[in-house]
């Protein structure tokens, strides 16, 4: 898992790094979104009742104060930005101009590979953005990956290697 793999070497430097994974369509609001940020960076905010704005606000000064390198993962971004908009994601991409210590950086993971024509253009110019595109797996590597799996996951010799090797093959 990359996040793990982060997050483990992450430990192995004198900067406080703290990894904040959500994924926008479980959160499914902005608010939602906010307020799991807020709890994955110890910070008190109410389930509801606060504005945005307040939430908002909160996390910058805790990442400020704490010095915080803040890596937060948005998995599903196309969801949230096509449910409620990209203000969200244009007030995060300019934190750092509220920031005199810490940072807040963004991962947005998308299936979708035309999300970016979505988005504003000031929020495109203000992310700084790097695109990693993820080729489909063939079915050679994914019949190796459900190897891998079926002998972590499953006793030994309950699978054949034929219905592998076809799970593979419908797959890729």
């Amino acid at each position: 898992n990359v996040i793990k793999a982060l997050q483990d070497a992450s430990k192995d430097t004198s900067y406080k790094i703290k990894l904040c994974y959500i994924n926008t369509r479980i959160t499914g609001t902005e608010y939602r979104l906010l307020y799991e940020l807020g709890k994955e960076l110890n910070i008190n905010i109410p389930f509801t009742g606060l504005a945005i704005a307040e939430v908002s606000s909160r996390i910058i000064e805790e990442i400020k104060n704490k010095e915080l390198f803040s890596i937060l993962i948005l998995d599903e971004i196309d969801f949230l930005i096509k449910q409620h908009g990209d203000k969200i994601l244009y007030e995060f991409t300019r934190v750092g101009e509220r920031l005199s210590a810490g940072s807040l950086s963004i991962v947005g993971i998308s299936n979708d590979l035309r999300f970016k024509e979505i988005l504003d253009p000031r929020v495109i110019s203000s992310l700084s953005e790097e695109e990693i595109v993820f080729t489909p797996y063939s079915s050679t590597e994914l019949k190796l990956i459900l190897e891998e799996r079926t002998s972590i996951a499953l006793y030994p010799n309950s699978v054949s290697t034929g219905a592998i090797s076809l799970c593979a093959g419908l797959a890729g």
